[in-house]
This record gives C-alpha cells, structure tokens and sequence, in this order.
C-alpha cells in the first residue's frame, strides 16, 4: 500500500470507532446515498514541498459529518463533532485543523453537516 492507502485506512478506521455512526469512503462525491448519521472520508487534496517531484509530502481530507434534516440537527451535530475530531486526531500523522457548517449534497436532498479539515502528513 502507498502512503496515501495508508493514511485514508488510517482515517477510516478512526471513524469506525466512533459508535452509532455509519462511515462511507470512495463513494462517488456528493449527491451519493449517505444514510445519517454518518461521516464520508472525501477523496484528499495534496501538497508537496518541492514542488511536483516524487510523492506528495501531506494531505488533506475534508471529512463530513453528516445529521438528518430534522430540528435537532444543530445539535446533534454540536454533540457528535468533538468524539469524531478526537477519534481522527488520534491518527498519529493527523491533525484536525478546522471544521465548517454545511450542507451535504445527499441524494435526493441536502443533508447538514459539518465539513472537518483533517491534514496528514505523508
């Protein structure tokens, strides 16, 4: 496995352990099927720091943490955040840096979610 395989297993496997949440990964972008409550590992971004020669040194996933579309919502997502930042944080290469409200293109609908920037180093 690469790298990268490693990490998104890595990531994935830290999701896994937060209880009651379903976790899809290489799911084709938004307007898949998600079934909250749920967290979908998104495809990563990369950086390398010389320029584009040999692997990338670090990436980032975004990590959406996604609640039904109910008026509990807000707070359901408020009490979950912290359990999935620091299930994720436990990655030793990883580090959550910032999560952003959203909405998660589901289909048929869009779901709320938070939007959680987590970056690795490769």
């Amino acid at each position: 496995m690469s790298a990268i395989s490693d990490a998104a297993a890595e990531l994935y496997d830290a999701l896994k352990t937060v209880d009651g949440l379903r976790v899809y990964r290489n799911i084709a972008g938004p307007g898949a099927a998600v079934q909250p409550p749920a967290a979908v590992l998104s495809a990563p971004s990369f950086t390398w720091e010389t320029g584009c020669v040999g692997p990338p040194t670090d990436a980032r996933w975004l990590v959406y943490l996604v609640a039904a579309a109910d008026e509990k919502a807000v707070e359901w997502l408020w009490e979950h955040l912290p359990a999935v930042a620091e299930a994720l944080d436990r990655v030793p290469s990883a580090a959550v840096q910032r999560a952003d409200p959203g909405a998660y293109q589901a289909s048929p609908s869009e779901l709320p979610c938070y939007e959680i920037q987590v970056d690795v180093g490769l």
